[in-house]
């Protein structure tokens, strides 16, 4: 073997690496919501979601950013349909917890999603990636439950939770 041949083996690696590197950049981890009813648990991504259901944009003015976003997302009463046909024809006596990235836990009843204006945004359209919330100083991505009403606040019993990482249905006690 050539000096020169040899020579050029460390770069090649380098090469090698250098494009692996570039192509794990390209295929970034999709963000997933799990969905656990019971003992049955499944995770989707939002191609996954979308390929099921209709995404909507939808603007309005929005309290944490303190001023009107524009955002996708897929309306909440069509989402509990799809994810939860069977109990949502009945809402009643069903409640949803949310679970974020942090742990925080916030739960509502079935029915309240099923009311017009809620939705479970996953992109903020009016930037590239989440633009931070004013106030909490955190982004609220990869999914967050937003209302478009006016009166559709967390302060009149409407759930606002954010980096949703798992949407649990479980029975009311």
């Amino acid at each position: 073997m050539r000096l020169s041949s040899i020579a050029s083996i460390p770069f090649a690696l380098l090469c090698i690496a250098l494009s692996l590197h570039a192509g794990a950049a390209v295929t970034a981890k999709e963000p997933t919501v799990t969905v656990i009813h019971g003992d049955r648990k499944q995770s989707f991504t939002v191609p996954q979601l979308e390929a099921r259901l209709k995404s909507e944009t939808v603007r309005f003015f929005n309290p944490y950013y303190e001023k009107v976003k524009s955002f996708e997302g897929f309306a909440l009463g069509s989402l509990m349909k799809e994810l939860f046909p069977a109990e949502s024809a009945k809402a009643g006596g069903w409640k949803v917890e949310f679970l974020a990235l942090d742990d925080y836990r916030s739960v509502t009843p079935l029915q309240k999603l099923f009311e017009p204006g809620g939705y479970l945004i996953f992109r903020d359209n009016d930037r590239p990636q989440w633009e931070e919330m004013k106030k909490h100083k955190v982004s609220p991505g990869p999914f967050a439950v937003m209302w478009t009403g006016k009166e559709q606040l967390w302060k009149d019993g409407y759930p606002w939770p954010w980096q949703i990482k798992v949407i649990r249905l479980v029975r009311e006690q």
